[in-house]
């Protein structure tokens, strides 16, 4: 499809040109308005989100610059926001870029689910010291560190990771599974306190 599109600071309009899998994925998003903000990095750069979503989605790219830097944003003590939400919505935007097959949806399932069981049982402490780790493990494309956390994790709590065999395999390809594990390693008190 062709779009014809004028930026506000420009005196000129241009040409755009977008794929029919754009099309697909944009229809496909069930909501858009969260994705309408910008957030400050520094004191001369803010991170426009919508503009950065609409980019990926536009050349069919995964968005896991933007799921690690709220990843990361998540664990600062001075950030107010509970950005679980944001997160599992950008990883939703990675199953419809690329794809990923029943197996991915349900491997996302267990670890969401095991996820969830880890942060009921841990004390807080315990599971905020494992989420930093697994996060700065996936940011910094340590794959082969974040495998050991997991399997140091489901040996203290004492439960299996089936998920994980599949980052075993191919970290790369799954990599929205680790994504969904930590994003869902928050407790539910947690996530009231940031709401009041």
């Amino acid at each position: 499809a062709e779009v014809i599109v004028k930026q506000q600071d420009n005196e000129f309009f241009e040409t755009m040109y977008i794929r029919r899998e754009s099309i697909k994925v944009l229809q496909k998003i069930k909501v858009y308005e969260p994705f309408c903000f910008s957030v400050k990095v520094t004191d001369n750069y803010y991170l426009d989100v919508q503009r950065k979503v609409t980019d990926c989605i536009l050349n069919m790219v995964r968005v896991d610059e933007l799921i690690e830097f709220f990843l990361k944003q998540a664990m600062r003590r001075d950030v107010k926001s509970d950005y679980e939400y944001l997160i599992s919505l950008f990883i939703q935007m990675n199953t419809l870029i690329c794809g990923g097959g029943e197996k991915l949806k349900q491997s996302m399932k267990v670890a969401y689910a095991c996820a969830k069981k880890v942060a009921a049982d841990l004390p807080e402490n315990k599971r905020t010291s494992y989420r930093q780790k697994l996060t700065s493990a996936v940011i910094f494309k340590d794959y082969d560190r974040c495998c050991q956390i997991l399997l140091q994790l489901s040996n203290y709590t004492d439960m299996t990771f089936d998920f994980v065999y599949d980052l075993f395999e191919d970290f790369e390809k799954n990599k929205d599974v680790i994504y969904t594990f930590i994003n869902a390693l928050t407790s539910k008190k947690e996530e009231i306190k940031q709401e009041g």
